[in-house]
């Protein structure tokens, strides 16, 4: 299966968004071709992740703040040689022009980049694959170039060896953040 999503909206002048959502294929690798199997209706999805299941599918809407982007959960099921995609929980994103979501499967957790609001949005997992917010981070500053580095802007949120890494665009750095406790990643003080 191949997963593809689209720009719904125009974003910008460079980006005019004709999709319908997220597409999904049936991919077949020895022939190098993939059949268009369905569509799930979806706003400007920029990025998607799986659950280490692959039984869950996160996707976001990439939004302004204003708007209230979402952050969407469906369930992929694959029955008499159909797949379909149900969706099974959603949340308002805190944050603005959500842009990445990356999963940490060994603690069950989520975490979104919002660029224009400098912001992460951390998820816990449950069992089921649903979601429950637990914490935003808030990245402040700017950069060396005043033309587009007026503020913080969270590109990438990637997880490594139990940490948090966040990419700030805004700020020209990249940020660890460590996890402090239960459900609570905090980054360490520079000496």
């Amino acid at each position: 299966m191949l997963l593809i999503g689209t720009y719904t909206e125009k974003v910008s002048d460079q980006i005019v968004g004709k999709g319908q959502g997220i597409y999904y294929l049936n991919w077949d690798c020895k022939k190098g071709n993939a059949e268009l199997k369905g569509h799930i209706p979806a706003i400007n999805t920029s990025y998607m992740a799986f659950a280490p299941s692959r039984q869950c599918l996160y996707a976001l809407e990439e939004l302004p703040h204003s708007r209230r982007p979402k952050l969407k959960v469906y369930k992929f099921s694959h029955t008499n040689n159909k797949a379909a995609y149900t969706l099974i929980d959603q949340h308002d994103i805190n944050g603005g022009s959500p842009c990445h979501i990356d999963i940490a499967g060994n603690v069950n957790e989520l975490a979104i980049a919002c660029y224009t609001t400098g912001t992460a949005e951390i998820y816990t997992i449950n069992g089921m694959g649903k979601l429950e917010h637990t914490q935003s981070i808030i990245h402040k500053g700017k950069g060396p170039n005043h033309l587009r580095q007026e503020s913080a802007h969270v590109h990438m949120a990637l997880y490594r060896d139990k940490n948090l890494h966040l990419t700030d665009l805004g700020t020209d750095s990249v940020k660890a953040y460590q996890r402090k406790a239960k459900n609570t990643l905090n980054c360490p003080q520079r000496k």
